[in-house]
């Protein structure tokens, strides 16, 4: 496992795009196969290059191509100024994706270029809308986690989001997940990045990957027919409250 480097964006964004494509939620918000593409890239992209560049860590193999990437997200930055932040990295990113989107559109029927080209612009503010809807739709299963907490006693000031985690298709079932995923947690700590660290899945394979790593659920959320489950490492939880 190693640090994610700025020069490493773009392979680890590829990464996370190939493991995302045909999540639930992004195929259904995002059912055409180029908009949810140029979705996933600037998502992805803006999200590591931008906001969690420190906290993003990445998985490579003998040959030194990366087949693994996590984000975490700081649950302390103000909700308000991370959207409109992200709205202009997202529209800052996209240029820079411009080779990698030229060749999906070059590879689509006409009809699906003209309707990207037409709705580009308004895809970057569509998908931060699809991220608070995503989100209000969540707050039951987050009050469930406040009360969960407090129960407990491992109130924290320093909670990380694990916001995506992804392994190319080729490379699934090796474990590469579980290893990045479990050697992330004590080096972030050790940076400070401690603390309780959550997350939700509407993928019921990946609600079992996270099972087998320590996660155990809170609770869930109906969204749009979806079944969205809540989850902590309640281990980690109290590494930071009996510190």
């Amino acid at each position: 496992m190693v640090k994610l480097s700025r020069g490493d964006v773009h392979d680890a964004t590829e990464v996370l795009v190939a493991s995302f494509n045909l999540d639930p939620v992004f195929t259904h918000c995002f059912p055409n196969q180029v908009m949810r593409t140029v979705f996933l890239y600037t998502n992805f992209a803006a999200n590591i290059h931008f906001l969690n560049l420190r906290s993003s860590r990445v998985l490579k193999d003998e040959s030194g191509k990366i087949v693994s990437t996590v984000i975490f997200e700081d649950e302390r930055l103000n909700p308000i100024l991370q959207l409109l932040g992200f709205i202009g990295q997202s529209l800052a990113w996209l240029p820079l994706m411009a080779k990698k989107i030229g060749l999906v559109l070059c590879s689509s029927s006409p009809l699906a270029i003209a309707t990207c080209i037409l709705w580009v612009p308004l895809m970057i503010v569509a998908m931060q809308l699809c991220q608070f809807w995503f989100g209000f739709n969540l707050v039951r299963a987050y009050c469930a986690s406040a009360s969960f907490e407090r129960a407990n006693g491992w109130h924290t000031q320093k909670k990380k989001h694990l916001l995506a985690i992804g392994t190319l298709p080729s490379e699934q079932g090796k474990g590469y997940g579980s290893t990045l995923l479990n050697a992330a947690f004590p080096e972030l700590e050790a940076e400070k990045y401690y603390g309780g660290y959550n997350l939700e899945s509407c993928n019921p394979r990946n609600v079992r990957f996270y099972e087998r790593n320590g996660f155990v659920t809170l609770g869930a959320a109906q969204l749009s027919g979806m079944t969205i489950t809540l989850m902590v490492r309640p281990d980690l939880y109290k590494v930071k409250a009996n510190a």
